[in-house]
């Protein structure tokens, strides 16, 4: 089952980058019609405080209660369902680049590409030491602090090897790379961030040095997802905040995003948002 069909997707912009690797948001959702699903490239680790909700991906979802986690990979669709309140969240967003550093020779970001149902949980016996992080990484930005990101950086990685103590890796998630090849491709998709247009992946791939069927192989061990995958969504989330935002037209906005008319945009469109352009334009969310 698709967990996501009938829902409402929209676009995060994630405020994450190389020299600002990692956001706090606390949530706070005060009824149980709260819902959103949302995708971004900038990864996504969340704690619930209290109360109840069920978080959905697209072939899976988990109930969760307070000192439970969850992880998002880039690009993937995701999204949540509150259902016992008072209910609080903890939002770490998390620069990709940032984990892939500091884990040196350890792959920090295996738990992010292996599919949800697969991914490490904590266990009752944590749930303790995970609500202490949570209540340190909210300490630390209540006020001005000149320590604030490197705070959310340790916090953030203490996190991630409390959930990885007893995880044992799946052949879906074990790479075979090292941090100078997410180097050459995070280069390669700076290069893709800044064209509108579908590139191939023969382009990226030399812009990453690489053949491509190396490149191929590298960037789905690093990342998770196929490339030619990863840069339709991020087209159809340029689209998408076009929608929301812009006065220009479906067709401009197809044109504009690489796509050959509107009714390619349409298609596409409607496979991963199931719904059409004009009737995301439309819901009372996307404005």
């Amino acid at each position: 089952m698709d967990y996501l069909i009938d829902k409402k997707i929209n676009r995060l912009a994630t405020g994450v980058s190389e020299d600002s690797p990692v956001r706090y948001n606390l949530n706070v959702h005060s009824s149980c019609n709260n819902s959103r699903f949302d995708m971004h490239y900038a990864l996504e680790m969340g704690i619930l405080l209290e109360g109840g909700m069920t978080r959905y991906y697209r072939q899976w979802e988990m109930a969760c209660r307070a000192g439970d986690v969850w992880l998002c990979g880039p690009w993937e669709p995701h999204g949540f369902k509150v259902l016992e309140v008072p209910c609080r969240a903890l939002i770490l967003i998390v620069w990709p680049g940032f984990l892939s550093k500091a884990g040196g020779k350890y792959d920090l970001l295996a738990p992010f590409r292996t599919v949800p149902a697969e991914r490490p949980q904590v266990s009752n016996e944590k749930k303790a030491e995970v609500l202490n992080i949570a209540r340190k990484l909210t300490e630390v930005t209540a006020g001005p602090d000149k320590y604030t990101e490197l705070w959310l950086a340790n916090k953030t990685v203490e996190l991630l090897l409390l959930l990885l103590e007893n995880w044992q890796v799946g052949p879906a998630a074990a790479p075979c790379f090292n941090n100078e090849d997410y180097n050459l491709i995070t280069r390669a998709l700076e290069t893709a961030f800044r064209k509108n247009s579908f590139v191939t992946v023969e382009e990226i791939a030399l812009a990453a040095g690489m053949s491509r069927n190396l490149f191929s192989r590298k960037f789905r061990e690093v990342m998770g997802i196929g490339f030619p995958d990863f840069m339709l969504r991020h087209r159809l989330n340029g689209a998408a905040s076009d929608l929301t935002g812009a006065s220009l037209s479906i067709d401009e906005i197809a044109l504009k995003w690489g796509f050959t008319d509107k009714s390619h945009l349409h298609h596409r469109f409607r496979e991963l948002y199931n719904c059409t352009p004009g009737d995301y334009r439309r819901l009372p969310h996307a404005k």
